[in-house]
């Protein structure tokens, strides 16, 4: 009877315990979904291509500096109208040697900014007006359009040892005026043999398809040029996302031409004809 009883115990023990941690996830995911949607209800709009919770972005790696981003907009229509101002967090969480980690080239983990707002008048009326140096008042009273403008910055960290070969760093980006919110990212920082490359490219192969995948290991963007046989080989491609491109004969794209941003990474499908195996020689890449 005694043991029953402690059984008994335990159990409710367990299950006020398990309750607990249940009614504290949700009253915190309550409390931020609550946040979140004032903020919104304040046109207030903090985002990033890059900081974005529980996303880890694995990084091939020369030691160079990495980027990230931070916008005051959720898309082309919602952008905040008021500056914001941030402050950003560098941590490393994780290292094959002691390093520090510094902030848009200062010697600091630490670093704060501004995003500032700015409007413009849009002529979408196809009168031919010119609207570009109309004030608020100006273009709203003549039936235009008054927007905002995004507003992004491109910030970056860097190592300070130069023999980190693998690193995981965490970036905290929280704006601290007029209102508060958070955005956390982390990258897996993986160093190869790749250093003095300008790009890089190889192909990796799934089932039914392979991908080909360039690195940039420069700062600036690149112009690139991909030929290939389409006798042989087929890309699956959103012509959106190309500068250009040309077909064969038999209207089958055959060259693309890509802009590579730079420490950027660009990927693409390709199908085979007839199962032959697509090989990196298959590719001719100049830039």
């Amino acid at each position: 009877m005694k043991k029953k009883k402690i059984i008994l115990i335990i159990v409710i023990v367990i299950g006020l315990f398990c309750t607990s941690l249940l009614t504290f996830s949700f009253a915190k995911y309550a409390k931020n979904s609550f946040w979140d949607y004032y903020l919104k209800s304040q046109e207030f709009y903090l985002s990033s291509d890059d900081l974005v919770s529980e996303n880890i972005v694995n990084r091939i790696w020369d030691g160079s500096k990495v980027y990230f981003n931070v916008k005051n907009s959720l898309n082309n229509e919602l952008i905040t109208d008021y500056d914001i101002n941030y402050d950003v967090v560098c941590k490393v969480l994780n290292s094959d040697v002691e390093t520090d980690c510094y902030i848009n080239g200062t010697n600091s983990d630490t670093y704060s900014g501004v995003l500032s707002s700015n409007s413009y008048c849009v002529n979408d009326t196809g009168d031919n007006v010119d609207v570009s140096g109309y004030n608020k008042s100006d273009c709203e009273v003549g039936g235009y359009t008054w927007k905002n403008q995004e507003a992004v910055k491109n910030l970056y960290f860097e190592l300070s040892n130069a023999e980190v070969t693998n690193a995981e760093v965490e970036i905290i980006l929280t704006s601290t005026s007029p209102y508060s919110k958070e955005l956390v990212g982390t990258f897996k920082l993986n160093k190869d043999d790749n250093s003095g490359k300008e790009i890089d490219f190889k192909i990796n192969e799934f089932l039914g398809y392979s991908k080909l995948y360039l690195n940039s290991y420069v700062d600036e963007d690149k112009q690139v040029t991909i030929k290939w046989d389409s006798s042989k080989i087929r890309i699956d491609i959103n012509l959106d996302e190309v500068v250009s491109y040309n077909v064969d004969s038999n209207n089958y794209i055959n060259e693309i031409v890509v802009i590579l941003t730079g420490q950027g990474q660009l990927y693409f499908d390709f199908y085979p004809v007839n199962n032959v195996k697509i090989g990196i020689d298959d590719f001719n890449i100049s830039w």
